[in-house]
């Protein structure tokens, strides 16, 4: 009985925390308008135009085979660096020039395609979801600090941890993923008398691999053009307004508990680990040095 009674508790619970939000939100109807408001301004003047044309480019870049070609061409780089397949290195361009949640999603996109197992995709993660460089040099160096080498501090230390962590990721699962490559390893008896031409057979056939890929990736998706890209605009607009909910959503959670914080410090670490772009406005509206500013935001957007 205690059991049961346990688990009916667990159960309760996400539809409790339901109840209070919403009770708070009608005992506080001016703030939570005022939040949602501007949790709404920051995504339609932000997030929206600076995601949604990288969003569309990569979902035709997908459709049209290029992240099979661009996979094959880097797989001797990424996979000794990173343990990661060639596929990696276009969700990183991708994350580091458009940023969160990019990287995320396009991870996601290799996955349901079964292109990337589940220890490639954690591993893909650990590197390939950043912020963007116009959020960090522009909105919070610029825009909010008022320093454009506050914000290119951010952004290379930003990236080079994120650089660290994979580094960290490769040897996470991998042991298991690399037993099948054992039988296409040729042996070393042979590979002695092999010489420099198999080495640039090897480079050309690649190449030719790679547009291979491309157009077995092509064949099987199969849309005419003007069908791919009405798809990549859809899935892209339907993908930004699930992140744009989240923001005026977090905005509103956060403008509540606001109200039950006096402390000023306390209030600029909760408003940062639930939202960034908050978080970052309440640390470079305070009175700590640029220096204590740049590394409580660099914080705050790893996080």
């Amino acid at each position: 009985m205690n059991v049961k009674k346990e688990n009916s508790w667990k159960k309760a619970y996400p539809g409790l925390i339901a109840l209070v939000l919403l009770l708070a939100i009608f005992l506080n109807p001016k703030e939570s308008f005022q939040a949602a408001l501007s949790g709404l301004n920051i995504f339609l003047q932000s997030v929206f135009p600076a995601l949604l044309p990288f969003f569309i480019t990569s979902e035709i870049m997908i459709g049209l085979g290029m992240v099979d070609f661009i996979s094959v061409l880097l797989a001797p780089v990424m996979k000794p660096v990173f343990h990661c397949p060639g596929s990696s290195s276009f969700v990183w361009v991708m994350s580091i020039t458009s940023g969160y949640p990019s990287g995320a999603r396009l991870t996601a996109e290799l996955y349901n395609q079964k292109k990337i197992n589940t220890y490639e995709a954690q591993r893909i993660l650990s590197f390939c979801s950043t912020s963007g460089p116009l959020f960090m040099i522009s909105a919070v160096g610029i825009g909010m600090m008022g320093s454009a080498e506050g914000g290119r501090v951010i952004l290379i230390s930003h990236f080079i941890a994120a650089i660290l962590i994979g580094l960290l990721f490769r040897f996470y699962k991998s042991r298991g993923c690399t037993k099948h490559n054992e039988n296409l390893r040729p042996k070393m008896k042979n590979r002695t008398h092999q010489g420099l031409a198999k080495r640039e057979d090897r480079r050309n056939s690649g190449f030719k691999q790679g547009l291979d890929a491309l157009a077995s990736a092509r064949e099987k998706d199969g849309r005419p053009f003007g069908q791919l890209m009405g798809d990549a605009v859809r899935n892209s607009v339907n993908t930004l307004l699930v992140v744009g909910g989240f923001i005026v959503l977090f905005s509103v959670l956060i403008a509540l508990l606001m109200q039950f914080i006096n402390h000023p410090w306390i209030r600029v670490f909760v408003g940062g680990l639930f939202e960034v772009t908050t978080g970052c406005k309440l640390i470079s509206d305070s009175i700590l040095s640029l220096e204590s500013k740049i590394a409580v935001a660099s914080f705050f957007i790893g996080w």
